[in-house]
């Protein structure tokens, strides 16, 4: 997905946990400053959520684009890593579940695996499995 339909994707589901909020509000009328604060933080987790999702695919989109030609050599063994396509993946944030895919490398000799592609988790770039 292009980075300005990421963005209007994004857009979107903030107006419309905004438009949550507001429908919960005008159902019951009065509230308790209680319970406008457990609603706004349900929704500012799901709000949360969203942004990561969108932080990630972004980033995501950004490391394919950056793919190198050649395939990136193993920070363990030197030997040259096969692509193994975009696996999804799942983390466990503060603020849920997020689920993604990206480019993974794994090398054939020794087991080792890396992603994003680039430099090994040392240098602050990819960070091995």
């Amino acid at each position: 997905m292009k980075r300005a339909a990421l963005k209007k994707n994004l857009e979107q589901e903030v107006l419309a946990q905004v438009k949550r909020f507001n429908d919960w509000k005008q159902q019951e009328g009065v509230h308790s400053f209680e319970d406008l604060e457990a609603k706004a933080l349900e929704i500012a987790k799901e709000v949360a959520q969203a942004l990561l999702s969108y932080g990630v695919a972004d980033e995501q989109q950004m490391e394919h684009q950056q793919r190198p030609e050649a395939e990136p050599n193993c920070p363990e063994c030197g030997r040259a890593m096969r692509y193994g396509g975009q696996p999804g993946k799942k983390i466990d944030s503060k603020a849920g579940t997020i689920s993604f895919k990206r480019d993974y490398y794994h090398c054939p000799a020794c087991g080792a695996g890396l992603f994003p592609p680039g430099p090994t988790a040392e240098s602050g770039g990819g960070q091995l499995e």
